[in-house]
């Protein structure tokens, strides 16, 4: 993802930040709220790849039929209100310390990977935008997704939805 569609696509500065940052969201977003956030693990367990569009399992390197690991949650601010919505997709086989992360149920991961210092990678693979409510009337919000990298192994994808309250698709206007 080139910051140039980035920025053609969104205008408010803080969403094209968002967007174009490879570092940790969780920190961004605690940044943009002024507190720390607090997670909800909405479902933990396993599935197959073939159960998720073709380049989730093509950005982690496993074949259709591999078991993976999946985690939907969401982050929270410090007044309850939630400010992204998060898919994490995981390599089953690979033997990476990120994989311990997925079973906290208490801490978000951006927090848990600063923890354990690894040297790893956010690899942007798609922005755009997406629906906060999972309705086909839902509030248009803006997406990121992005694959976790260690030492050239691909481990997790991470699909993100920012609550336009917050992260916000269009500049608002001045004056009315």
């Amino acid at each position: 993802m080139k910051l140039s569609s980035v920025s053609r696509t969104f205008s408010p500065a803080i969403t094209r930040m968002l967007l174009a940052s490879d570092g940790s969201t969780t920190l961004l977003l605690e940044a943009l709220t002024g507190g720390e956030l607090t997670i909800d693990v909405l479902y933990q367990g396993r599935a197959y790849a073939r159960d998720f569009p073709p380049e989730i399992s093509d950005s982690i390197g496993v074949g259709t039929e591999s078991e993976i690991l999946v985690r939907r949650s969401r982050l929270r601010t410090a007044t309850g209100e939630p400010i992204s919505k998060n898919l994490v997709v995981a390599r089953r086989e690979h033997q990476s310390p990120m994989l311990g992360l997925l079973s906290d149920r208490h801490a978000p991961l951006g927090r848990g990977l600063i923890s354990l210092g690894l040297s790893q990678a956010r690899h942007i693979v798609a922005t755009g935008e997406d629906r906060w409510d999972e309705s086909p009337a839902g509030e248009p919000c803006a997406y990121k997704a992005y694959v976790l990298v260690e030492q050239g192994n691909p481990v997790l994808y991470i699909h993100e939805k920012f609550n336009p309250l917050y992260v916000p698709l269009k500049q608002a206007s001045c004056c009315g």
